[in-house]
């Protein structure tokens, strides 16, 4: 009788022990299936998670280690800004499908008012008027192509007229009035409608002038001034106006003090900016006396690239990386995620201590049983090996009458092991999500998020925002089995067995024939 048929009838004859082999080999199954599908459902959570994250993507100034920077040596850094040059080799990676690059600049007025959306309870402030004797700042976001990101990505949307040409974008107004989009608010507090023209100025007050600060902005006491007119040609408005009001709370008067802002941009083409930015680069210079170079007066470029797919962003950020000077970085909206990511880690390390243990387990358990049912038979080990038959043999038929028990253990293990795996973890998971959505998050201005660093890759700084709740979190979370999954618990599970097998029986066949049957 070859040793396939004796394997089969040795299985059929032991029911009793194989039984009892079953069980242990379910339970210890169920606990390394677990495990695994607790790996393999974080690894599917992140990558859903990452099929609903924006694909916005920005590059600019790297707030962080710029004020690291400052904090080391005093001083800020130079060349913190991003060249065009730069941009567009950026955006000829084939992960983006669209880019949009804005010189900013800002401008004064000491006739147009701010448009103050509605606030509860608060006491009209100076700058919303220009009865301060101060003027108003507006900041003016260039524009490089038709269509406007921030539009695209749901952060403004057009309520009248239309957004800017490429024949507008790319070429100089002949009659100098140069076509706008602002928002219908500040077009209803400064009484415009769309044709309207008006007229911003940049002021650069005398520093040199031993004048009081209000004094200085005096248009008498203004070391240079150069006026520029727009025409409205497009309105817009925030897409999401719940934050508008404010409740008294200082994460609403952050929100509202942002919204305030972009409500307030004046979206123009870039040939604007860089025609303001010259202005003043000349001003200051004269200013100074002729001692500033171009390389003080670099333009601050901010950078909004769309990829094609959001699971490219950590190939978008492999590919850019290499290519940004110091002090540039890489801004994207998974901070959404922060709190889950940081639950599934901790997860993911409890199952894989879980894992190891239970290999371990198995290992020493299923190897003690083993050789405790090898004793039972040493005298047919015995008789095998006196009768010549080779010890491989007797190896494979041992294997294979453990195997065949594993693998049916194995298979009921899978599926326990996955089921109580995954309600343990979500409810784990939830628990950790809803702990950390009560913790009051921190101040915005406290870390950076906005409006500190000019040309600031920050998103958040920009008004773009993406949020998910708890519970919109764990709809993502993915437990169930697929191919690979269950074909790694076998493998897990059957090498575990094999080797928990191999470790006695190796022993017992080196022994010799006649010490074995004595």
């Amino acid at each position: 009788m070859n040793f396939l048929k004796r394997a089969i009838k040795s299985v059929m004859r032991q029911f009793g022990k194989n039984i009892i082999l079953l069980i242990l080999i379910f339970i210890l199954g169920s606990i390394i299936a677990g495990a695994v599908s607790v790996g393999r459902a974080i690894d599917a959570t992140e990558e859903n998670l990452k099929r609903k994250m924006p694909t916005l993507v920005s590059v600019g100034a790297d707030e962080e280690a710029i004020i690291e920077e400052f904090e080391l040596t005093g001083e800020f850094p130079d060349n913190t800004f991003v060249t065009t040059e730069l941009v567009r080799e950026i955006g000829d990676l084939p992960y983006v499908r669209g880019f949009n690059y804005s010189l900013c600049a800002p401008l004064e007025s000491y006739n147009l008012r701010f448009y103050v959306p509605e606030m509860r309870d608060v006491i009209e402030r100076n700058w919303a008027y220009p009865e301060s004797g101060f003027p108003n700042w507006f900041n003016l976001i260039g524009v490089s192509g038709e269509e406007l990101i921030h539009i695209e990505e749901g952060l403004i949307e057009m309520v009248g007229g239309r957004t800017l040409l490429t024949e507008e974008i790319n070429t100089n107004d002949d009659n100098g009035i140069t076509p706008a989009l602002v928002s219908s608010g500040f077009a209803v507090a400064n009484q415009f409608t769309i044709g309207s023209v008006f007229t911003l100025s940049s002021m650069l007050p005398d520093r040199n002038a031993s004048l009081p600060e209000n004094e200085r902005w005096l248009e008498e006491n203004l070391f240079a001034k150069e006026d520029f007119k727009f025409e409205i040609v497009g309105l817009f408005d925030m897409v999401d106006r719940e934050s508008e009001l404010w409740a008294g709370n200082d994460a609403d008067w952050e929100v509202f003090m942002l919204r305030r802002e972009i409500l307030n941009q004046i979206y123009v083409p870039n040939h604007a900016t860089e025609a303001i930015r010259s202005f003043r680069f000349d001003s200051f210079n004269e200013m100074d006396g002729g001692i500033r170079t171009e390389a003080d007066f670099i333009p601050p470029v901010t950078a909004l690239f769309i990829l094609e797919d959001p699971l490219y962003i950590a190939d978008f950020r492999a590919a850019v990386e290499p290519l940004l000077p110091e002090f540039i970085g890489i801004d994207d909206l998974s901070s959404a995620f922060d709190d889950i990511s940081v639950s599934m880690g901790t997860l993911q390390e409890i199952a894989d201590w879980v894992l190891w243990i239970a290999i371990g387990a198995t290992l020493l358990i299923l190897s003690l049983l083993i050789t405790l049912f090898l004793r039972d038979r040493r005298h047919e080990i015995g008789i095998y090996l006196a009768l010549g038959e080779k010890r491989s043999k007797i190896i494979f038929q041992i294997l294979i009458e453990v195997v065949t028990v594993a693998m049916v253990g194995v298979a009921l293990s899978i599926f326990a092991g996955n089921m109580i795996s995954s309600e343990m973890s979500q409810t784990m998971l939830r628990n950790e999500l809803i702990a950390a959505s009560n913790v009051q998050p921190p101040s915005a201005f406290a870390t950076g998020t906005t409006f500190m660093i000019t040309g600031s890759n920050s998103l958040a700084g920009m008004g773009f925002d993406f949020e998910m709740t708890p519970e919109e979190m764990l709809e993502q979370f993915d437990a169930s089995l697929n191919t690979a999954a269950i074909v790694l618990i076998y493998g897990v599970g059957l090498t575990t067995v094999v080797v928990s097998t191999l470790l006695p029986i190796v022993y017992i066949t080196k022994l010799n024939p006649k010490k074995v049957l004595m």
